[in-house]
């Protein structure tokens, strides 16, 4: 049996599939650690302490703590909605909001691993300045209570719990083994799809979609980002295969931007909690971050 598939497709991707995962298994599960360490030992309710008085300096100082933050979604956004009932600046919650779905430690040592200290602090990078960039945009905007009206919440009662049912030790290894079970879930998925495309698709057809030479490759990105990114994990595999095979690294910023700010958890959770004004406004400086600085990039 081994030898009738030995030089077929399926043996190339099973083949591609052992490579993969001899080279970024480090790196996801230092992530995952990390990750479990600061969800235990820097909980959800320490964050407000984090909020200054100092508007501007806020902003900046939030948007930092947004992308070592490893809240998921589901946690981001009601804590996002109990802050904003306890009076914490807008402008530093929208720039958390749309900061820390982009950025966070897995995130961060799998880009690392798989594409690169450029692509990792690139990514890095452009989560903090749509941060910054969507704080002060608030700022500005609430000066004349421009947005009052919009920046409200809806009738959603989300609560966080302050204290964790356990604590310690015991909290990390609960929290390494949920984090372990989703982000390898995703992550194995993303390395079987990365293989089939890396054997499968032609090079030619990634760089003509997607390459340096299509002018549109990086606004096509950030469209394909939308409906297709899945997660971290899992779609970090697959950029790197099409960056190998002549993906342009702008676009594929610009796809590494626009996914994990438009995910459909993302979409879905922002309404129940917020005005629908407040999930636009995230839409704009997300999409338009992400093209922009998928054509900087490439431009350097």
């Amino acid at each position: 049996m081994l030898e009738k598939i030995r030089w077929t497709y399926t043996m190339q991707i099973i083949q591609r599939i052992i490579e993969l995962l001899g080279d970024l298994w480090p790196y996801v599960i230092t992530g995952i650690v990390l990750t479990s360490l600061l969800t235990v030992f820097f909980p959800a309710d320490r964050i407000k302490a984090y909020w200054g008085q100092r508007r501007w300096i806020s902003i900046f100082v939030i948007s930092l703590i947004a992308v070592m933050s490893p809240l998921s979604t589901f946690t981001l956004i009601p804590l996002v909605a109990f802050l904003w009932r306890e009076n914490v600046p807008a402008a530093s919650l929208m720039a958390f909001l749309v900061a820390s779905p982009l950025m966070n430690p897995t995130l961060f040592f799998i880009t690392l691993g798989s594409i690169g200290w450029e692509m990792a602090l690139a990514r890095t990078s452009v989560a903090i300045l749509l941060g910054i960039s969507a704080g002060l945009a608030v700022e500005i905007m609430n000066r004349n209570d421009y947005l009052k009206k919009y920046l409200q919440l809806s009738q959603a009662h989300f609560t966080v719990n302050p204290k964790p049912l356990q604590t310690g030790w015991s909290a990390f290894l609960l929290a390494l083994k949920k984090n372990s079970r989703f982000i390898l879930k995703f992550f194995i998925l993303g390395i079987t799809i990365a293989a089939v495309v890396e054997i499968m698709i032609p090079p030619s057809w990634v760089y003509r979609l997607v390459g340096g030479g299509n002018r549109l490759g990086i606004l096509l990105a950030t469209i394909l980002g939308v409906p297709l990114y899945t997660c971290g994990g899992g779609s970090l595999p697959m950029i790197m295969v099409l960056i190998n095979m002549g993906m342009d690294k702008g676009a594929a910023l610009a796809y590494l931007t626009a996914g994990p700010a438009t995910q459909f958890s993302t979409l879905f959770t922002i309404p129940t909690a917020m005005r629908p004004a407040i999930l636009a406004l995230y839409l704009t400086i997300s999409l338009l971050g992400a093209i922009v600085s998928g054509y900087i990039y490439s431009f350097f």
